[in-house]
């Protein structure tokens, strides 16, 4: 009797373990999506306080940058929520 309850308690713990790794690996990853869209934004912002009013070629192009990190920002940015699935990301 000692030994089944000993070998059902390892592979709950087993089973919590992966469970709460695998979760707390997710939490991670969106942080770090996160911060990197924010870092993303701010440098846009610097290159575009950079190249001031003058149209330069780059302005398209740092515009942009700066669309697509603040699209991500809103998309995931404060609601983790509405962030994409963890499984389907590349």
């Amino acid at each position: 009797m000692i030994a089944i309850i000993s070998v059902v308690s390892v592979v709950v713990g087993a089973v919590l373990q992966c469970f709460f790794t695998r979760h707390l690996d997710g939490e991670r990853h969106h942080r770090e999506r996160r911060s990197q869209a924010y870092s993303d934004y701010l440098k846009a912002a610097y290159e575009q306080a950079q190249l001031g009013n003058q149209l330069y070629p780059e302005a398209h192009e740092v515009l942009a940058r700066a669309a697509d990190a603040k699209c991500r920002i809103c998309h995931m940015g404060h609601w983790p929520w509405l962030a994409p699935s963890q499984s389907s990301n590349a």
